[in-house]
């Protein structure tokens, strides 16, 4: 363990006085151990460790069961307890002594892993509103937005003195896209126009800030949307249709998370910024893939959350869209669906009339 915290730190120091390592080894400790380890290893004649019993209830019968309820004792005194806890139940010397004494080393209280959300500044979309009757990509508009979003266009009487004075721009350190599919195929390659791509393999890449995390991997880009988004910042998931199913049951997970958190003392008063997808190349419109990226149960996966802590936008055209992504990027605790296409479509609503009736489903 100290090997590999002092292997990150030459890392970190490398990165942060200017001379970064090109491609770094980060250390990783594996530890590998038989299923059911430390417990019970055979009984009735039948292996448990290491075998797929260790995965079920190992010892079924221990409340009837005279000779089972004598394993489950030997398994469970097998850990020493009289070597953790005193008599009255609560830790030894030995234990409390590892704890550290100062707050600020319990990962658990210090405030970075709960309380520092910065929320986004977001310009004011109808700059960008089309044309009411015209033929719009939703997509396209949204990512002339997002182009915006990143780096930050915001009327400076909305910064504060400090970040007006020290030069300190939100957005662009608090918001990343985290996309399984090409950007650019999705049409929201507009935001290219001021940040790239994040590879760390690539040269003209690296090194560079990129906010689009790209990478063919839904579960991955889901996982690291979620951890970016309880660390304070803001993220956006957009892919086909077709596809979101993949991270279906982690979308759930975290929604029962949110829940969850929102019924914890410490957790609920603090907000989070929300987890967003927008669903592109829906069932509903045909292309030359259209055969193979059918399946709207994402859709279906998210209404079936409380409304408490899930919503889905399906906005009629690009106006709409602008207003219902501007809104759910500023939005705390929920699971945003928005589902789009990224082929031009009708402009029913001007952005003065897209603003108003945005604003009563909110």
């Amino acid at each position: 363990m100290e090997w590999a915290l002092q292997e990150i730190k030459k890392i970190q120091h490398a990165a942060r006085t200017g001379h970064p390592i090109i491609k770094p080894r980060w250390p990783m400790l594996v530890l590998r151990t038989p299923k059911g380890y430390t417990g019970p290893k055979e009984f009735h004649g039948e292996f448990i460790e290491g075998s797929f019993r260790a995965h079920q209830v190992p010892l079924p019968n221990a409340k009837t069961s005279d000779e089972e309820l004598q394993a489950l004792q030997n398994w469970l005194a097998s850990y020493k307890p009289q070597e953790l806890f005193t008599e009255a139940g609560g830790p030894t010397e030995d234990i409390l002594r590892i704890v550290p004494e100062v707050n600020a080393k319990k990962m658990g209280q210090r405030k970075e892993s709960y309380a520092n959300y910065t929320p986004l500044v977001t310009p004011d979309w109808k700059t960008l509103g089309a044309q009411k009757g015209s033929q719009e990509s939703c997509m396209k508009e949204i990512g002339k937005f997002l182009r915006m979003v990143v780096k930050e266009y915001v009327a400076p009487f909305l910064l504060s003195a400090f970040e007006i004075l020290n030069q300190h721009p939100r957005n662009p350190k608090t918001f990343r896209i985290f996309s399984p599919d090409e950007l650019v195929s999705n049409k929201l390659d507009a935001v290219f126009d001021v940040t790239s791509r994040n590879f760390q393999w690539d040269p003209p890449s690296r090194g560079v800030d990129g906010r689009v995390i790209e990478i063919l991997s839904e579960h991955t880009c889901q996982g690291m949307l979620q951890g970016y988004t309880l660390t304070g910042r803001t993220g956006l998931f957009p892919s086909y249709e077709a596809f979101l199913g993949i991270v279906h049951t982690m979308m759930i997970q975290y929604a029962k998370f949110i829940k969850v958190a929102s019924e914890t003392r410490w957790r609920k008063d603090f907000p989070f910024g929300s987890i967003n997808y927008i669903e592109t190349s829906t069932w509903a419109r045909q292309e030359h893939n259209g055969f193979s990226h059918q399946n709207p149960s994402f859709i279906g996966a998210v209404l079936d959350l409380k409304p408490k802590f899930a919503r889905v936008y399906l906005p009629p055209d690009a106006n709409c869209f602008l207003s219902t992504v501007s809104h759910c990027l500023r939005a705390n605790k929920y699971v945003n669906l928005m589902v789009g296409s990224k082929q031009p479509t009708p402009v029913w609503l001007s952005p003065e009339e897209a603003d108003k009736v945005s604003r009563f489903f909110y």
